[in-house]
């Protein structure tokens, strides 16, 4: 852990506390906050590697399908 990264995650731990330092109620929110941006960053992870698997068996049947008409035509 290089000098530079310690102050600079300290300085924005500083910058955390007192942006939520104002009452118990404003940090409860701003653990709702980052409890649900996460999630959506998950879900929108998981969206993107679903649709990656679809377009890669697609292709997979596409080109599979070509191959074996392509060998139809030869036999």
């Amino acid at each position: 852990m290089t000098p530079t990264t310690w102050t600079g995650s300290r300085r924005l731990h500083t910058w955390h506390f007192r942006l939520f330092r104002v009452s118990k109620k404003t940090t409860a929110t701003a653990d709702v906050v980052v409890v649900v941006v996460v999630v959506v960053v998950v879900v929108v992870v998981v969206v993107v590697i679903v649709e990656i698997v679809v377009v890669i068996v697609v292709v997979v049947k596409l080109v599979s399908a070509a191959l074996s008409r392509r060998r139809g035509l030869v036999m």
